[in-house]
């Protein structure tokens, strides 16, 4: 079978990734498992890890492989990060089970802040606790590495995070290396200073941040169910929150090829949703189950169609987990009463590839524990060098009641175990249980999963869809049970203009007669704001056309952005070049030459692209641009830094500075005289050209048509002059729709457009 192989992006402060083999069958667990074993996170911990789409917050399920549809056949797939996914209910407790896993959680952790994507640590709510933790990772790195103070106040930006270092970028040395001076006073007289370190970096960010580790998932409520009359879909209204059930109600989960989910309850009727492709559905239903396995029942899939790869092979087995020989010694004399021959096999707590069986003796009046080996061609047991072809063979070998080993009875795992496995349940509620539901229901009112809001279905971030979030937080009041949650809902009907978030227009649900299902289309309302000096651009592989500043001096500009396609508006993007020659290059070239700089603008990320002084850091800017309303930017660039933001809003997208030295910018002391357009079928509005009556346009070689102006309809009658070639047409770009932009100018290539009122 042919092997592939691809890089896995890990959390570590020296490697960085790690490479992975895998075949067309081999599974997301059965990687993660590998990864675990090669970073030493232990047997039991590991089941808290799962692989996430790089730069987004998708998680592929477990019984997931990379050549599944999305991933291309498994050869040009996306980037893949190794993360704790399920967060542990004791940071203390987690220390204590498995260092390695604490200790990657801990730079996962660092990582998120320093990057800024940890929801309740925000820049402008808690920059002193932002800068505190930033400066205690130096504080331990300091310690762990014995590296001198001096060095890492000079490295200081790696560990600080990035929103910091922007807006005090020059005023970072003295607090830093004060607060330096002031933890190394205080921490001589500590025991383990490295370790007491880290756990008091994680516990301030669980107590600042106690939605760390929150999941998001948009998708639709369907009230009606797949066999309903009318498959209405609700948009989210209002803050008001509504219960669903608590999660001991979820009985189990299905889905159908259609992206919607089934949440069976155990009281009430089932709960459908919706969502927009199979991977966001599997993520969601991925996460539901794994909480459930971790706080609930760990030999338990919610999901039968994602069942846990590793779990089948243990229920083939008959074999237990890695419950630790006290939960087994414990259920041997609670379901056996330590009977001769009665017996319970586990997976090692300690190492991979290995199991133990414990048995009950005539020798002892304790069970022992016979460790059993995975090699090459089967199993053996410690003592015997037989090897076996699979566990049921090496068990039959010893059914002889005289013999010293006699394996008579195997005690089998049940739902209803309560062991350390359960990772996600908090401590006071984790007490040894064996047998069937009886023994669980004599304390019916603990919570069962991650505490209380670990778990919410609700609204407000955009509409025609809700968000669905699971997130760990603190421990509920006694009694309270946590749940799903949703908010209030309105039937649905057309959305307007002004409403946020609804980024490709107006929209309303449809039902496709001939096929069935319910879909969602945006209304043909016509826009309302068509500003004067707006031209629309397309992607093209150089810039051909630029547009001269008509000999001012700027320093700052505003303009707007606004997407054609509104059924594009996730792939939206936008490139703007400033330069100081008009040359038909691609931004690259002009970084090359040193001309010029390039922004990238998209509702994905945007950047500095070219002429970055330093390596462009992209940062995430989802739903910036939409297709109703022009976004209005501002940029500035003044003694080599250049800043980007958005209009009305106090902090911006980026500040970064521009590679200046030995280049014709330098000259130029922050100057440019040229700029160039394109993007994804995006509309542009300029409103500092209305302050001259010439619009002037350097066209290049080229061989593409690249931005197009629309013609004012007062002017239409005036008179054109043209060095070269005009057409003057409506231009309709195939297959996209168009916001009236009709007597649109089309330059060809060489000419020269002079637009004069005078005449």
């Amino acid at each position: 079978m042919e092997e592939y192989s691809m890089n896995v992006n890990l959390h570590l402060e020296s490697t960085k990734c790690m490479e992975i083999k895998y075949t067309t069958r081999t599974s997301v667990e059965s990687i993660c498992l590998d990864l675990c074993e090669r970073l030493k996170i232990g047997p039991v911990a590991r089941h808290l890890f799962s692989l996430r789409i790089n730069q987004t917050s998708i998680y592929l399920a477990n019984y997931y492989t990379l050549f599944s549809d999305s991933f291309k056949n498994g050869r040009v797939g996306p980037s893949l990060d190794l993360r704790m996914r399920y967060k542990p209910a004791s940071i203390q407790e987690l220390k204590k089970l498995d260092a390695r896993a604490f200790e990657y959680y801990y730079l996962q952790v660092r990582d998120d802040i320093v990057k800024g994507l940890v929801p309740g640590l925000a820049y402008d709510d808690c920059q002193p606790e932002l800068t505190g933790l930033c400066i205690t990772d130096m504080f331990r790195y300091m310690l762990e590495n014995s590296v001198p103070m001096q060095a890492v106040e000079r490295d200081h930006k790696k560990f600080m995070n990035k929103e910091i270092v922007k807006r005090h970028r020059f005023y970072l040395s003295t607090p830093i290396h004060e607060n330096l001076l002031k933890l190394n006073r205080n921490m001589k007289d500590q025991p383990n200073n490295i370790s007491f370190v880290k756990e008091q970096y994680l516990l301030e960010v669980e107590n600042r941040a106690p939605c760390y580790l929150q999941e998001i998932h948009e998708a639709m409520l369907d009230r009606t169910g797949p066999d309903g009359n009318q498959s209405l879909l609700v948009n989210i209204k209002t803050p008001t929150w509504i219960d669903l059930c608590t999660i001991e109600e979820l009985g189990f989960i299905a889905f159908r090829d259609d992206c919607s989910v089934e949440l069976s309850r155990l009281n009430g009727i089932p709960i459908y949703i919706r969502f927009k492709s199979s991977l966001l559905m599997l993520s969601f239903v991925s996460l539901l189950d794994g909480y459930y396995r971790l706080s609930c029942k760990w030999t338990f899939n919610l999901c039968q169609k994602l069942r846990t790869e590793s779990l089948s092979k243990l229920y083939w087995m008959k074999c237990h987990g890695p419950v630790g020989g006290q939960f087994s010694y414990h259920k041997l004399e609670i379901k056996a009463s330590n009977q001769v021959g009665s017996y319970i096999i586990r997976e090692s707590e300690s190492s991979y590839s290995t199991y133990y069986i414990d048995v009950c003796v005539k020798a002892s009046s304790k069970p022992i524990s016979l460790k059993v080996s995975v090699v090459a061609d089967g199993y053996m047991l410690e003592g015997n060098a037989t090897i076996f072809d699979n566990m049921q063979s090496l068990i039959k070998a010893y059914k002889d009641p005289d013999g010293e080993i006699y394996f008579r009875e195997c005690v089998p795992p049940s739902d209803f175990d309560v062991s350390q496995l359960l990772l996600c349940k908090l401590k006071n509620d984790l007490k040894y249980a064996v047998g069937d539901s009886s023994d669980l229901m004599k304390d019916n009112t603990s919570p069962v999963c991650v505490p209380l809001k670990d778990l919410e279905i609700y609204g407000g971030l955009g509409l025609g869809s809700f968000p669905i979030r699971a997130c760990p937080r603190q421990r509920p009041t006694a009694g309270t049970l946590m749940g799903i949650r949703v908010r209030n809902v309105s039937n649905p009907h057309c959305q307007s203009n002004s409403v946020p978030h609804s980024q490709g227009g107006p929209w309303c649900f449809v039902k496709n007669e001939e096929q069935g299902f319910v879909e969602r289309e945006y209304c043909d309302i016509p826009f309302c704001y068509d500003p004067e000096c707006s031209g629309f651009a397309k992607n093209h592989d150089t810039y051909t056309h630029y547009i001269d500043f008509n000999g001012s001096v700027l320093t700052d500009i505003k303009f707007g952005l606004k997407l054609w396609n509104s059924d594009r508006v996730n792939e939206g993007s936008a490139r703007l070049v400033l330069s100081v020659l008009a040359l038909p290059l691609a931004g690259q070239e002009i970084d090359d030459l040193g001309i010029g700089i390039e922004i990238f603008i998209s509702n994905n990320q945007s950047a500095l692209r070219f002429g970055n002084k330093d390596r462009p850091e992209y940062e995430p800017t989802p739903g910036l641009l939409t297709s109703t309303n022009f976004t209005t930017f501002t940029l500035n660039w003044d003694r080599g830094f250049i800043t980007f933001g958005v209009e009305g809003r106090v902090k911006p997208i980026f500040l970064a500075e521009i590679r200046t030295k030995n280049t014709l910018l330098e000259a130029q002391k922050d100057r440019f005289d040229f700029y160039a357009v394109q993007g994804t079928d995006v509309i542009w509005t300029f409103p500092f050209c209305l302050d001259d009556d010439e619009c002037d346009v350097h066209t290049t070689v080229g061989g593409e048509f690249q931005q197009f102006w629309p013609l004012r309809q007062k002017d239409i009658g005036e008179w054109i002059n043209s060095q070269n070639l005009l057409f003057l047409n409506s231009v309709v770009p195939a297959g996209v729709g168009t916001p009236s932009l009709s007597n649109t100018l089309q330059i060809a290539q060489h000419s020269i457009l002079h637009h004069s009122r005078d005449n």
